[in-house]
């Protein structure tokens, strides 16, 4: 399962090839289009509006969220599970606690080195 996916309807660049085919198609462009955020369906279709494509990204990515989590459960052991919640912890923790657990961190992997160095 990929880490991450973007579900977004196709918005016409000004003075590209889809631009000019939406507008001889006659469709309609919202007037007012963000380039810098490109999520939403900015035109409607004969067989869809604007707002079903939407509802069909935002349902796309409500699945794949569900989808991740049934297979985070499955699999609580692999790796990008582990680095999800790892990253979702660390932002949640507050900046004492995370080098609290760094030293902590440190004194366990430095503990096998200093007994081997010990015992020879």
């Amino acid at each position: 399962m990929p880490d991450d996916v973007q579900f977004m309807c196709v918005t016409p660049m000004p003075n590209t090839e889809l631009w000019r085919m939406v507008a001889e198609q006659g469709y309609l462009l919202d007037a007012n289009i963000d380039y810098t955020r490109l999520k939403n369906a900015v035109y409607g279709t004969e067989n869809f509006t604007k707002e079903e494509l939407d509802n069909f990204a935002k349902e796309a990515r409500q699945r794949y969220r569900r989808a991740k989590i049934k297979y985070m459960l499955k699999r609580p052991f692999s790796a990008s599970v582990r680095k999800y919640f790892n990253e979702k912890a660390r932002s949640l923790l507050p900046n004492k606690l995370k080098r609290f657990v760094r030293k902590i961190q440190l004194f366990f992997t430095l503990i096998p080195i200093g007994l081997f160095h010990f015992c020879a």
